[in-house]
């Protein structure tokens, strides 16, 4: 768990960032040469299977639960940006004259070439746009001030808007030229300059527009498979509805596609993340937010009643569905704890809780 959260999280930053350098190298074309940009995309290719392989979960869990506006159009991103990256690529291998060069292919250059530059352009918006919807992320991770960050990017924004026009980037995502034309006599770090500030004009259109789309939420009920099963086999097997406490059939019978049923952990959103903790009951959760100011907060809720059950050593509260699983929680708790520095909280500690601030008070 410890890897997931901390060593994992960089893993997954340091493959992004080498993603984003990439992408800016490779649009570069002519002016890093052929034999470079060739290699520089099999580097691409190489770098998103392992970005999706790192992000598996999310594509695990693609077809279930509610859709809302913003998982729509994050999904929608995703696809368009897997497809123009799929173009690329085929486009890539079909024209290249190192890399792939042993392959027996002939003709087709005209259409590969058209091919090979919309789908580059494109991926570029659409791989911004979508580094945009995670920036927050980002921003926790280097503990940035918000009003910094927020200046810094609307300046970079703004400079990104006039860089979009100035290299005549719409020509090519619609095809008004079918050519890219490159400045020799420029140096590469001013086309480089130019490039990632249109790139951080979309990531600043898709962290801070995208945000808007959370006025229009639909509930949703994220649930281990473990414990939906559990549920629903209890409640609907009691006669008596009134007379357990455990799992009531009120409460569950809802609609099936307000669920998403999860194994393991799951990452909500960025700096959100669903622990899985069984052994209080089937599919026990907890739940992990990091803060920009904070630190990492971990509710464990009914994993850890209170400190006397926490321990070490651990002792069982009064309802335990699997006693293994929750001496096993307990120790990832601790090895959470101990890797991320992050503040424990126990659903039934009146003591914690009169110490932490409520409401209209805020924790950031």
């Amino acid at each position: 768990m410890t890897e997931k959260l901390s060593r994992s999280r960089t893993f997954r930053m340091g493959v992004d960032g080498a993603m984003t350098l990439a992408l800016l190298l490779l649009m570069a074309y002519e002016m890093v040469g052929r034999a470079a940009h060739e290699w520089i995309g099999m580097g691409m290719a190489l770098l998103l299977i392992i970005h999706h392989v790192l992000n598996r979960n999310w594509s695990r869990n693609l077809f279930r639960g509610s859709w809302s506006r913003y998982r729509t159009v994050q999904t929608a991103l995703v696809v368009l940006a897997f497809l123009s990256m799929m173009g690329s690529m085929v486009s890539g291998i079909v024209l290249s004259e190192y890399v792939f060069a042993f392959l027996p292919i002939r003709g087709g250059y005209s259409l590969a070439r058209t091919v090979h530059m919309v789908c580059g352009y494109w991926n570029f918006v659409l791989m911004s746009l979508h580094l945009g919807l995670h920036w927050g992320m980002m921003i926790r991770t280097w503990h940035v001030r918000p009003a910094v960050m927020r200046t810094v990017g609307a300046a970079v924004a703004l400079y990104g808007l006039y860089a979009f026009f100035k290299r005549g980037i719409p020509d090519y995502l619609f095809l008004r030229t079918h050519f890219a034309f490159f400045d020799f006599d420029e140096p590469l770090v001013l086309f480089l300059i130019d490039y990632l500030a249109a790139m951080g004009f979309f990531v600043w259109l898709g962290h801070y527009c995208a945000g808007w789309l959370y006025l229009f939420p639909h509930a949703e009920v994220i649930v281990q498979e473990k414990e939906f099963s559990a549920a629903f086999t209890y409640a609907f097997q009691q006669l008596d509805q009134n007379g357990h406490t455990l799992y009531m059939r009120q409460d569950l019978d809802v609609p099936v596609e307000r669920y998403t049923l999860i194994n393991g952990d799951y990452e909500v959103c960025p700096g959100v993340t669903c622990i899985s903790l069984p052994g209080h009951s089937a599919g026990m959760m907890g739940l992990m937010v990091e803060t920009d100011h904070s630190g990492p907060w971990f509710f464990v809720r009914d994993a850890a009643y209170l400190p006397a059950n926490y321990g070490p050593p651990s002792v069982p509260s009064s309802f335990v569905y699997n006693l293994e699983d929750y001496y096993k929680s307990h120790e990832r708790i601790r090895a959470i704890e101990r890797e991320t520095k992050a503040a424990i909280v126990m659903s039934h500690d009146l003591r914690q809780w009169n110490s932490m601030k409520h409401a209209p008070e805020y924790y950031d």
